[in-house]
């Protein structure tokens, strides 16, 4: 039998081990009340990695299908971009559905691209939260390399009336803005415009440049032709002076000097108008074109920055447009001589005929160029855009900026 002292050591062991087991119930509560807001946060950050994944691998998608599609015609990159964001894009996982999409705009070189999206969450739908959604943005622009300083040589004669002119106007724009980029006054771009026809406007303010009898000058209003003692490339006006012209007709806009003044520039093109009778002198357009670029002229231009021939990071560039043959043969040999002298100092001539019917006027154009690369035929006005485009693209590269 189990004597009293017993029974009292008995019933102390059954009540201490009911207050251990109290005590363990209890503690057990609180570690599943602390535990819940930690569960929490694990599960918010399993939905936060979901999210940046997707994002992550949206943005890539992004910048390619921008890069892609800024190397595409015009006309055809929306499309471009939108095939290579969905072929990098699509095979995303963890979003939902049909539900991204994606926002493409083109502003004065500079293509901007914005995807959005909706991405399942694991946990947080416990609270009603069944998907997060996301945006990424993009932004590829076209950059000048170095210092660029281009002369831009436009037929302005009779022929080029009407459609033509309109067209190389829109094209000019286009460059432009391809070279400038979004900003309005580059330190690195400098652009020279130069109308011709079968003579120059080089202002009548320049009359220290010019010579002629006292006849030519009652009427002259800034053109002139070739030096009076003979061409000389682009030695300055102080080694030679230049006839004057009276064509009231073809003297056309006084040449603009090269200027990092986007809006100037835009503003000068849209004034070009080709006379009535007016015709072609390719040896002049070339020959200004590459006085607007020479470090001697730098006095007579009043810009000091204009930079040494062949400086490392400096591109002098001419673009040159014709529509149509040379008046004669002189003229023909004289834009020979002076491209292939451009050349010899590093100068890049880029040529475009525009619908040139005339076997010899072709091969003048294609001559002067830099190489068969560089001369473009223009038949129409899409091929002709394509070909400011492609001259744009090769001056500039490209870099994502957002």
């Amino acid at each position: 039998m189990i004597g009293a002292q017993s029974c009292a050591a008995l019933v102390a062991m059954i009540r201490a081990k009911a207050f251990h087991s109290d005590q363990r119930g209890v503690s057990t509560l609180a570690l599943a009340v602390m535990a819940l807001p930690i569960l929490g946060l694990m599960g918010l950050a399993m939905d936060g990695v979901s999210v940046y994944t997707v994002q992550i691998g949206m943005r890539a998608a992004l910048d390619s299908a921008g890069l892609a599609a800024m190397h595409a015609e015009s006309a055809q990159r929306e499309s471009v971009a939108e095939d290579y964001f969905s072929a990098n894009a699509l095979s995303l996982e963890g979003w939902v559905g049909n539900s991204m999409q994606l926002n493409i705009q083109e502003q004065e070189g500079q293509l901007s691209l914005t995807a959005t999206a909706h991405v399942e969450t694991a946990f947080s739908r416990l609270f009603g939260i069944n998907t997060i959604p996301v945006q990424v943005s993009s932004a590829i622009q076209r950059g000048s390399s170095g210092r660029v300083e281009l002369a831009l040589v436009i037929d302005a004669s009779t022929s080029m009336r009407g459609s033509r002119i309109n067209s190389v106007k829109e094209g000019a724009n286009r460059l432009i803005d391809i070279l400038f980029g979004p900003e309005d006054y580059p330190t690195n771009v400098r652009v020279s415009v130069i109308p011709y026809t079968s003579v120059i406007n080089i202002g009548s303010s320049r009359n220290g440049w010019a010579d002629g009898g006292f006849a030519d000058w009652i009427f002259w209003r800034g053109c002139v032709q070739e030096r009076v003692n003979g061409e000389q490339g682009d030695a300055p006006p102080g080694d030679g002076k230049f006839q004057i012209a009276f064509a009231l007709d073809g003297c056309n806009k006084t040449i603009q000097p090269l200027t990092n003044n986007k809006n100037a520039l835009h503003g000068y093109i849209a004034q070009i108008f080709p006379g009535l009778f007016s015709s072609t002198r390719g040896d002049y357009g070339i020959l200004w074109g590459w006085r607007s670029l020479s470090p001697r002229w730098r006095n007579d231009w009043g810009l000091q920055d204009i930079a040494d021939y062949q400086l490392p990071g400096v591109q002098k560039i001419v673009v040159m447009l014709s529509d149509g043959a040379n008046d004669n043969s002189h003229s023909d040999a004289q834009q020979s001589a002076a491209c292939s002298a451009m050349k010899t100092l590093g100068v890049v001539i880029y040529t475009i005929g525009l619908e040139l019917n005339n076997t010899q006027a072709r091969q003048v154009m294609l001559d002067c160029a830099s190489s068969a690369d560089h001369f473009f035929e223009s038949v129409d006005q899409k091929t002709l855009e394509e070909a400011f485009i492609n001259i744009g693209d090769q001056l500039t590269t490209l870099r994502v900026v957002n």
